[in-house]
């Protein structure tokens, strides 16, 4: 029930008008994005939902841009799995900013 309040036909417009309205994001592919991005960061595949495959790239392009990104995968989740599971959400976040090893359930695609 939460995962369908979050993800409301009514959002995913306003959001996907909000990126198409941005010269940044309009005009530059996802590839692009990513490589753009100059901070430490990770990308997390809610598996069952998310392609594996997209992620391990998104993880690359996120590296070109800063070598300490990572991408990772949770099974069994879907891809709004931080509604579906907000603690595991929760510890994983606590532990990449701290710099800490991710909880297991969280599967590098490095």
């Amino acid at each position: 029930m939460d995962m369908k309040k979050a993800s409301t036909y009514s959002l995913g417009q306003t959001l996907a008008q909000a990126l198409a309205e941005d010269p940044i994001i309009h005009d530059k592919n996802w590839r692009d994005l990513s490589e753009s991005v100059k901070v430490r960061a990770c990308v997390v595949a809610g598996i069952l939902d998310d392609g594996e495959k997209d992620c391990r790239e998104r993880g690359e392009q996120l590296r070109r841009g800063y070598s300490e990104s990572k991408a990772f995968k949770v099974e069994g989740k879907r891809h709004a799995w931080d509604l579906q599971d907000p603690d595991l959400f929760a510890r994983g976040i606590q532990s990449w900013m701290d710099h800490e090893n991710l909880p297991e359930e969280y599967i590098s695609l490095d």
